[in-house]
């Protein structure tokens, strides 16, 4: 069986059937494309990655003793603590905090746990890690309860085992509720 085709010169409308075909299949190609532009226009934009000050948030370790806490008061900066001193934190990325006042960096590692403190002045890396949530036993408080004295202070406190925890009682003072870090050590208010 032979069928009899003739090509077609012209297309109806001018020009040649081939081109004629591809202009069709363009135009359905820019349909679907301008089809496509209007529903991403539509779709809501995917939210930007923000800063959330709570992964920073913690009790963490360097060496032992070395510690440092990064807290938050509601509405506040975040704050790092160290030895006795605070600074206020501000956010350079996801996982980066300065404190201005001694441009300290500190960065959190991507799985949480740790934290590296870098000092302008030192440019070492101090590794710091994540101390857990820690509540000393009834057994643990009572073997910390009794009298302490400093020779050389030449002072005395008394630590209690109270209902609301571990209080410690200097000459003079009111007491102040310590809480357990880790067995070994308490921390005072802040």
């Amino acid at each position: 069986m032979t069928c009899g085709l003739e090509p077609l010169s012209e297309a109806p409308g001018g020009g040649s059937a081939v081109q004629r075909v591809a202009d069709i299949a363009q135009q359905g190609q820019l349909k679907e494309a301008v089809a496509a532009q209007k529903a991403a226009q539509k779709a809501p934009p995917a939210a930007p990655p923000h800063f959330d000050p709570a992964v920073f948030i913690g009790l963490c370790e360097g060496e032992p003793g070395d510690l440092l806490r990064i807290e938050q008061e509601i509405a506040g900066p975040l704050t790092m603590r160290r030895a006795g001193g605070g600074a206020p934190l501000r956010p350079l990325g996801l996982r980066r905090v300065h404190a201005s006042s001694s441009i300290t960096l500190l960065d959190l590692s991507d799985d949480g746990k740790s934290l590296t403190l870098t000092h302008n002045n030192d440019p070492k890396p101090v590794p710091f890690k994540r101390l857990p949530d820690y509540r000393a036993s009834a057994e643990e408080r009572a073997a910390l309860a009794g009298r302490y004295y400093s020779d050389e202070l030449d002072a005395a406190w008394t630590l209690t085992d109270q209902k609301e925890g571990l209080v410690l009682k200097g000459t003079g003072s009111g007491g102040a509720a310590l809480a357990g870090v880790k067995p070994d050590l308490l921390e005072g208010p802040r």
